[in-house]
């Protein structure tokens, strides 16, 4: 189906984008002709640069074989009413109010594919950001201590799969626990979150896959939603290497202690020693 526009407006302009865009399933609709008088009218600047027909005569049209629609974009009664008397039989004619549909309908399809590309962008966005942190566990948790997403690091590192951990609660998967974490040794810095709308920061004890204790530094970060807290974003660091490097030196600083205090006995046991066999020899 060929179109000709009579007017060469913003509206014309986005009606030509839309219907190139556009993947239609019964029919070929292609714009092939723009009329108007103005030289510098957006869809006539766009109608050159696409090598379509462009006219200051919309008259143009009535006369051509090739146009099975025209659109009367102007809002003209009077331009309406003679394409409608002099056009070809074959020739459709859709008024200015007709063609103010299809652009409300394209300008929401269009609006909705933005929205959509936003959507795909900010997810890529997302699923890079949340997959950066290579050496670090990071989890998405909602308000209720249900998992709503992890990285692929902590993934490997419990040896479980996405299915298996997604929609669970997260006390359930870091510490095999029926219950959030709680008290002086594992205080839950979600539940912080949630409370102070503020960071928090812990260290943790976690099992891995081999259950084996892994000590994990937690820091939590708020997701906020019209102004209310809805969850929070964990990223935990793995520091057992930092904690038994603290605990050897722990134990040589001891040990070293132990050795000072023995050479402080040995020497002032040494001394009086020295003196009573030094008078037993004389």
């Amino acid at each position: 189906m060929n179109i000709a526009l009579v007017g060469g407006g913003k509206k014309s302009r986005f009606l030509i984008n839309l219907i190139e865009r556009h993947s239609f399933i019964e029919m070929n609709p292609r714009v092939v002709a723009v009329a108007d008088v103005r030289d510098d009218a957006p869809a006539v600047v766009l109608a050159k640069s696409k090598g379509l027909i462009v006219t200051k005569d919309y008259r143009d049209f009535l006369e051509r074989e090739d146009i099975d629609l025209i659109i009367e974009m102007t809002g003209s009664e009077e331009i309406y009413r003679e394409v409608l008397k002099k056009k070809k039989r074959h020739v459709q004619v859709i008024d200015d109010s007709a063609a103010q549909l299809f652009w409300e309908i394209g300008r929401v399809t269009s609006m909705h594919e933005q929205t959509k590309q936003e959507l795909e962008k900010t997810r890529t966005m997302y699923d890079a950001a949340i997959n950066a942190f290579y050496q670090e566990d990071v989890m998405v948790i909602g308000s209720r201590y249900d998992i709503l997403d992890i990285n692929g690091t902590m993934l490997r590192n419990l040896g479980l799969k996405r299915e298996e951990v997604v929609g669970r609660n997260c006390y359930e998967i870091s510490h095999n626990r029926d219950t959030p974490c709680d008290g002086m040794r594992h205080p839950c810095p979600l539940r912080e979150c949630l409370e102070t709308r503020q960071p928090s920061q812990t260290t943790h004890i976690h099992r891995d896959k081999d259950d084996k204790k892994v000590y994990y530094s937690i820091s939590c970060y708020p997701i906020f939603e019209n102004g209310e807290v809805v969850g929070g974003v964990e990223i935990s660091k793995d520091i057992t290497k930092d904690i038994n490097f603290q605990k050897g030196l722990i134990r040589q600083q001891k040990l070293a202690s132990i050795g000072h205090l023995a050479a402080g006995v040995a020497h002032e046991i040494n001394n009086p020693l020295t003196t009573i066999l030094t008078t037993a020899m004389l």
